[in-house]
């Protein structure tokens, strides 16, 4: 088990780098450019790998949200318009996309408006149709 508390450890990747990759070291060494130099060693209980590592933590948060009987979706996803204001408060604050090394409303290379927004709409989506068919 790779933590000495009795937790669940969760981790969320994209690029190799993140913490609990090293759950799939051999993949990322063996496929991402410069994978045995940035490859996280730290392992995990559980690796959420998505394209854009933002969108599996909205995933999951929607999924908790899911599993809490009786919360409020608020609670745990934002919505578009709370989300283009965290970025663009961290845009303020200084904050730079790792990819392109520019202030705007970019996650990973991809704009908040063509491309992230699209995927924070269908997890809202996904939600709304769950919660349609579960009553």
């Amino acid at each position: 088990r790779p933590s000495l508390f009795d937790v669940t450890l969760i981790g969320i990747g994209d690029g190799g780098n993140e913490i609990g990759m090293g759950l799939v070291s051999d993949e990322v060494r063996k496929h991402i450019p410069r994978g045995e130099r940035i490859g996280c060693a730290l392992r995990c209980d559980h690796l959420l790998v998505a394209g854009v590592s933002n969108w599996a933590g909205l995933a999951l948060a929607a999924l908790l949200h899911l599993l809490s009987p009786g919360s409020k979706l608020k609670d745990y996803l934002p919505t578009v318009a709370e989300e283009r204001e965290n970025l663009r408060l961290l845009i303020e604050a200084g904050f730079v996309d790792g990819i392109t090394k520019v202030a705007d409303l970019v996650v990973d290379g991809m704009h908040f408006d063509v491309e992230h927004r699209q995927v924070l709409e269908r997890i809202h989506a996904c939600v709304a149709d769950y919660a349609h068919v579960a009553e």
